[in-house]
């Protein structure tokens, strides 16, 4: 069984959920055919070159005419006739039949309709609600609901996708971010250290951090370092300078691979995030429960809609993060043990289980 994923996404992007479950289906045996990021006003992508870039997943350009944000009505139409005729060209040009193929399509709004496949799949993200509004309207609800229709199956990333679009389709479950094999066999060599005294903030150093609650944090809390790795984002290069200035327990440090972060240091994960458009529909991020896994509750700000579980500190106000912190420190072994009892549940073979099982019924 091979798979076709047609995103809106770069191969070479940040990784993502589709990037993850790429990898996951090519490390169990799969053929996996990556449509990545439509090219604008290229060639038809049927003439392009196809190439291997890992063991199993095979690269191919996409195409569409307009913008994703600006495909609607006949536009949408015209796009939708595009890739489709691109997924016909490519699986003539190799010689494949349909039938050997499971498609998934993590283009929300654009419809596969060619039929034969094994199976249809849609995937939609939390991430593209924020992206089909305007002005708080919604833009894009008949064509993704149209989508998922015609698909016939629906993984989605958050509860409240299911509610809006899973009565489309009698086949809809959850897909939510899981912990690789690499990440579990690196956990599984560290030693437990008892003197830890820092906080992690893991990701993007962006303007989403609410940098009035970091300063405060700081000064509360002399004695934890509250350590934040990752790229720093345009000009909040000034932000991150001054804070540094002020903050000696504030520590800005380069990205890093997640296995060589050194976690027995750690109390916690943070997320202090401002809150804006599109956060409140994050059901868990891509590092959640990686970084349970690694005995890490997390504590949160700005994520409303962020999953419950009593490892997980959904913070609304500037005090009771304050708070959540204290609550940790004091609670830590009782937490961490429970942090890596619910990542459990989200390994790359559970997932992988699931997501087959799925395919079958």
């Amino acid at each position: 069984m091979n798979f076709i994923l047609i995103t809106n996404t770069c191969w070479d992007e940040p990784p993502r959920i589709r990037h993850q479950l790429t990898r996951l289906l090519a490390e169990n045996g799969h053929k996996v055919y990556f449509f990545q990021r439509p090219m604008l006003f290229n060639k038809a992508t049927s003439e392009a070159s196809m190439c291997e870039v890992e063991k199993n997943i095979f690269l191919l350009p996409n195409k569409r005419y307009f913008h994703h944000r600006l495909s609607i009505s006949y536009f949408n139409l015209l796009d939708q006739w595009l890739i489709n005729r691109q997924i016909e060209a490519f699986l003539k040009k190799n010689n494949f039949k349909k039938i050997e193929f499971v498609l998934v399509n993590f283009i929300y709004d654009i419809s596969v309709i060619i039929d034969g496949f094994l199976k249809k799949i849609v995937i939609l993200n939390d991430d593209f609600a924020a992206q089909t509004a305007i002005l708080g309207v919604e833009y894009k609800k008949y064509s993704i609901n149209k989508n998922v229709s015609n698909s016939g199956a629906l993984f989605a990333t958050a509860p409240f996708l299911l509610e809006k679009h899973g009565l489309f389709t009698p086949q809809n479950k959850m897909l939510l971010p899981w912990v690789d094999k690499e990440e579990i066999a690196c956990l599984s060599r560290r030693e437990s250290d008892s003197k830890k005294t820092k906080f992690l903030y893991f990701g993007f150093v962006s303007k989403r951090v609410d940098w009035r609650l970091v300063k405060l944090l700081a000064s509360i809390y002399p004695q934890y370092d509250f350590v934040f790795y990752g790229p720093v984002c345009g000009k909040i290069k000034i932000v991150v300078n001054e804070i540094s200035a002020k903050h000696h327990n504030v520590i800005f440090k380069n990205a890093i691979n997640f296995c060589d972060i050194p976690f027995s240091e750690f109390y916690a994960s943070i997320t202090p995030y401002r809150g804006g458009k599109g956060d409140e529909n994050i059901y868990v991020t891509n590092k959640f429960f990686r970084l349970a896994a690694a005995g890490l509750p997390s504590i949160n700000s700005g994520l409303p809609g962020f999953m419950k579980h009593r490892v997980i500190f959904n913070c609304a106000t500037q005090q009771d993060f304050i708070n959540s912190i204290k609550i940790v420190v004091d609670n830590f072994e009782n937490l961490s043990e429970e942090s890596k009892n619910l990542s459990k549940g989200h390994t790359f073979l559970s997932t992988y289980n699931d997501f087959i099982r799925f395919y079958n019924d």
